[in-house]
């Protein structure tokens, strides 16, 4: 199991990275699709946070100086992708973040 997370860090180390913040609900449908579809595809140079307004959302803000100017659009669970310390334009649809997910 060592091995494996050796050559998954060293994988990071050496090739293009990328974040994913999602802020949402907790009990929202969309946040939890959005998660499942990180969960679907093996993602090793993939760094997420997940922030739920009204929970960890402050505690993640002051943790994670970036996050705190990702937040929720039209009441809707939001999602941004960051490649190379800028962001692609906010996500709220479940398709379409599945679409940019699969071309990392």
């Amino acid at each position: 199991m060592s091995h494996t997370h050796l050559l998954m860090a060293y994988m990071f180390s050496r090739g293009n990275t990328s974040e994913v913040v999602i802020v949402g609900k907790k009990d929202n449908r969309e946040i939890k699709q959005m998660i499942d579809i990180l969960h679907r595809k093996f993602l090793p140079r993939i760094t997420t946070v997940v922030g739920y307004e009204g929970e960890n959302k402050k505690l993640i803000d002051s943790t994670i100086e970036f996050v705190a100017q990702q937040k929720m659009i039209d009441e809707k669970s939001t999602a941004y992708i960051c490649q190379n310390f800028s962001c692609q334009q906010p996500i709220t649809d479940v398709e379409e973040f599945k679409e940019n997910i699969m071309r990392i």
